[in-house]
């Protein structure tokens, strides 16, 4: 009998009857999504049989003695036809597998693991996870939303284990938006993207909709503080200052002995060459890049030498310019920006 058909077979037997979240719906789609998000060169059989035994240990469900020794899991494939070595691939990547292994700092190392981690992860996201995370909690006797009881925002696996008590709400907080960030696979990373998204704009309208306004601040709060939808995430909330760059224009670029620290520029070309005229700008330096290059000025004013230069438009090719000018010696920039009227009539 094909191994997959066996493993089907067993693992049925195991969760047919389960309805906490972890039964065969679950275990089902997780095989399906893994699948999909797995490249040609894969071993698919291997990513199905992950993924189809992923849970038939699971501690929820059987207890710690029986997902320590992977019990059951050993007990089917003895019943297959996969080699040792394809077995031991197999209870490698289930002892890596899950939330909990991943806040104890245990992370799939073969890519058929990481395909069936951001699977069952996927399948913790979205509309999938907020039903899952519904059921699993009314079945335990927990409501699906408390207006006085946050969320728990840092949990270690044993108190992940051990927590019974909770809120579906309190629950996509504390893990569902979190899994965004554990993905593994580039397809995973796109899709939970996707899901995350769903979840930010459900919770928004479920607390719009409750008339909670502190839970809306709180979800505010917690997305700015990094957790949020990616759709709405900019650069400069994310730069960190802390780590060095791969490239330095310093590592590059001289500095120029006697370069002025104080430079003015602006983006009109009239203006400045009028500027250069009027100061009887010296040309000093040259700022370069794949455009061209353009003329640094040394000019006086009022007694205070000053570095002229024409800055390039756009944001990025600014700040290469600007970098590359700071590594000749520049330390302060005055930048002069450009406006227009439509209205003819109004004088300058």
């Amino acid at each position: 009998m094909d191994n997959i058909k066996i493993i089907i077979d067993e693992v049925t037997k195991l969760l047919g009857n389960d309805d906490s979240g972890h039964g065969m719906n679950h275990v089902n789609r997780v095989c399906r999504i893994a699948l999909s998000i797995s490249d040609d060169n894969i071993d698919k059989d291997l990513v199905a049989a992950i993924a189809l035994l992923h849970d038939a240990d699971d501690y929820k469900l059987f207890g710690m003695e029986y997902s320590n020794n992977l019990t059951n899991t050993q007990m089917i494939l003895s019943k297959t036809s996969f080699t040792e070595d394809e077995k031991k691939k197999i209870l490698d990547s289930i002892r890596t597998i899950g939330y909990s292994k991943r806040l104890s700092g245990i992370t799939p190392s073969i890519k058929e693991a990481m395909i069936v981690s951001d699977a069952d992860m996927l399948d913790a996201m979205g509309v999938t996870g907020i039903l899952r995370s519904y059921h699993y909690n009314i079945t335990h006797g927990n409501p699906f939303f408390d207006k006085d009881t946050f969320p728990l925002l840092e949990i270690d696996a044993d108190k992940y284990k051990s927590k019974t008590k909770g809120t579906v709400v309190n629950h996509i907080f504390e893990k569902l938006l979190k899994l965004k960030d554990l993905m593994l696979t580039e397809k995973g990373k796109k899709e939970s993207i996707r899901r995350y998204n769903f979840i930010i704009d459900f919770l928004n309208e479920y607390f719009y909709e409750e008339d909670v306004s502190v839970w809306q601040d709180y979800l505010n709060e917690y997305i700015k503080n990094g957790w949020k939808k990616e759709s709405d995430r900019v650069i400069l909330e994310e730069y960190d200052e802390t780590i060095n760059s791969t490239f330095d224009p310093y590592e590059v670029e001289n500095v120029i002995e006697g370069f002025t620290k104080i430079g003015v520029t602006c983006f009109s070309k009239k203006l400045f060459d009028q500027l250069v005229t009027k100061f009887n700008g010296v040309e000093i330096a040259l700022s370069s890049n794949g455009n061209g290059k353009l003329p640094i000025y040394k000019i006086n004013y009022e007694g205070k030498d000053l570095a002229l230069f024409l800055s390039r438009v756009g944001a990025p090719a600014c700040v290469v310019q600007y970098e590359e000018l700071f590594a000749m010696g520049l330390e302060k920039v005055v930048v002069f920006g450009t406006c227009g009227v439509l209205d003819k009539s109004i004088d300058d």
